[in-house]
């Protein structure tokens, strides 16, 4: 029987929530306990989410994208693929409908779900990080430093996002951010670091996605 010949893991990243503009991990794992199948795998998703194929090093095109695997005696394979959070919070589920040969004809085997938890946009974060920034009891350099830091995170903000060029001029502004942080010294600052990374990684994917 298959049900007690193959084994599925649809899994992502262990986490509650994700940030937006970010690459997440998906992986299929199909193992045979004793007998060769053929698989159909078909991967369906929000029109928001982007998914990209490392193993062709291509952004898939087509919703479903079908994959047709082969498995043999006691073999396990997996299938590896990243999904691309939007910059817009929501909940965004991705379906696996898992289906093998039989008799020529394919019947429907499984259907598996992720979901991905986008809580804020990078805008709501860099805000955050504004606000948290200009409420530290600071004086002196450090008032400064802070001040200069916000100023770049405020013209992250106010720039409109054209060409790549523009995504490598906020991920510039957002280490002159992070490097005017890193000089204060009177208050801690590492909750607001934090962030700064967070909000650093999402433009990083970003460029890579552009």
């Amino acid at each position: 029987m298959v049900n007690t010949s193959l084994h599925y893991i649809h899994r992502t990243e262990q986490t509650d929530f994700f940030y937006p503009s970010r690459m997440v991990p998906v992986e299929v794992t199909a193992k045979s306990l004793g007998s060769a199948f053929d698989l159909r795998i078909a991967e369906t998703y929000p029109a928001e989410i982007g998914l990209h194929d490392p193993a062709a090093w291509l952004w898939i095109t087509t919703n479903p994208w079908v994959s047709d695997v082969h498995i043999g005696p006691n073999e396990t394979v997996t299938m590896l693929y990243y999904a691309f959070t939007p910059d817009i919070p929501g909940t965004y589920e991705l379906k696996t409908e898992i289906q093998y040969a039989d008799g020529g004809e394919y019947s429907s085997y499984q259907d598996l779900y992720a979901h991905l938890v986008v809580e804020k946009s990078t805008a709501t974060i860099n805000n955050d990080i504004i606000a948290a920034l200009q409420a530290l009891p600071l004086s002196g350099h450090d008032e400064v430093r802070a001040v200069d830091a916000v100023k770049s995170l405020q013209t992250v903000m106010s720039r409109k996002i054209t060409v790549r060029t523009d995504v490598e001029q906020n991920i510039h502004d957002i280490l002159k951010a992070a490097d005017s942080l890193r000089k204060v010294t009177g208050a801690d600052t590492s909750s607001i670091m934090l962030m700064l990374d967070g909000l650093l990684e999402s433009w990083e994917s970003r460029w890579y996605s552009y």
